[in-house]
C-alpha cells in the first residue's frame, strides 16, 4: 500500500504519494483556510474543517465530497 502525505495549501488539499513522488490536488476546496483535518483509520474518509466551521466529508478513495456540514464554533 502506498504511503500518502496530506499537504494543506491555503484552502486546498494536495495528496503526495511518497512511493512514486506524484502530487495531486483534490478537485474541490474549502471556503477559507483549512483549520483541521481528520482521517479515518482505514484512510477512506477525510473530514476537512475550515476556520469558519464549514466542513467537508470526503471519500478519499474516489476523491469526491460526500457531505457538507456547518457548525457555529470550532
Amino acid at each position: 500500500m502506498d504511503e500518502i502525505l496530506l499537504i494543506l495549501i491555503g484552502n486546498t488539499i494536495n495528496l503526495m504519494n511518497l512511493t512514486t513522488s506524484i502530487s495531486q490536488a483534490l478537485p474541490f476546496q474549502n471556503r477559507p483556510y483549512i483549520a483541521r483535518l481528520c482521517l479515518s483509520p482505514d484512510r477512506h474518509t477525510l473530514i476537512s474543517i475550515d476556520t469558519d466551521g464549514f466542513s467537508l466529508i470526503i471519500n478519499l478513495t474516489q476523491k469526491v465530497v460526500v457531505a457538507h456540514l456547518t457548525s457555529k464554533t470550532l
